[in-house]
């Protein structure tokens, strides 16, 4: 196992120790602080909140792993054992395989990743008690998509809701407020489309990763990342399912 995981690593893999990483240093290797992101996510030992916490009060996921367990537990609130098998699990090779395939399907297309501290976080999301530490996101957020109004409903509608859909959607882009919702059929795409149509702003939160949505509202999708941003906070191949559709409702609430 430990050969094969050398095999399939990045040339640049983030350091994990305590020494690694000099703290007086501002600037973090971007390549570097997604490879950390990754880890913290795919880690599964510490949760969101925790996380959270310890990426406010240190500034980025690579100082945070290169942290003493002592440390690392005062400023993520948790006991230096659960700190010590974070770090411990970061440096497993299952987990590292697993972020450096994510990192090669990331290379691959037009998708990245934006942590919680980047400037391109939304501001909203970000005061969550327990955000997503990392976004996986196809297009560009921008500061003017924190007014941002929350339009969705059925994925069947009448001729009714597709009017009332269109209108307020309508409203929203001529008014500068950006359009949000799960990009599902129905409603949210009728929203949707009558924004873009405006020349408004649109983002989608998924509840799945962003090449597993299937391909019945791609083209949407694709234009909504021209013009807005599609978000998810799971990794790229990751299905739709009961878990991950709570954490796309999370990215509509708070961005709304």
């Amino acid at each position: 196992m430990a050969e094969h995981a050398a095999d399939i690593r990045p040339s640049r893999p983030a350091p994990i120790g305590p020494r690694a990483f000099d703290p007086s240093v501002d600037l973090v290797d971007e390549s570097e602080e997604r490879w950390n992101l990754l880890c913290l996510h795919f880690s599964g030992t510490l949760s969101p909140t925790a996380l959270a916490q310890g990426l406010r009060r240190v500034g980025s996921a690579t100082a945070l792993l290169n942290l003493e367990p002592d440390a690392l537990a005062e400023r993520a609130g948790v006991t230096a054992q659960a700190a010590a098998d974070l770090l411990r699990r970061c440096g497993e090779d299952d987990l590292r395989i697993a972020v450096a395939e994510e990192c090669r399907r990331l290379d691959t297309g037009p998708e990245r990743i934006v942590g919680l501290r980047d400037a391109e976080y939304p501001a909203l999301l970000r005061l969550l008690p327990d955000p997503p530490v990392a976004l996986w996101v196809h297009g560009a957020l921008r500061p003017e998509d924190g007014l941002a109004a929350a339009i969705l409903g059925a994925s069947r509608c009448d001729d009714s809701g597709r009017r009332q859909a269109e209108q307020f959607a309508g409203f929203a882009s001529e008014s500068g407020i950006t359009v949000v919702n799960g990009g599902e059929q129905g409603i949210d795409a009728i929203a949707l489309t009558a924004a873009l149509d405006r020349d408004g702003r649109a983002v989608v939160g998924l509840g799945s990763g962003l090449r597993a949505h299937g391909r019945r509202l791609q083209q949407l999708y694709d234009r909504v990342a021209e013009h807005g941003a599609v978000l998810s906070a799971v990794p790229l191949p990751r299905r739709p399912g009961p878990v991950n559709q709570v954490v796309g409702d999370q990215l509509v609430i708070g961005m709304t």
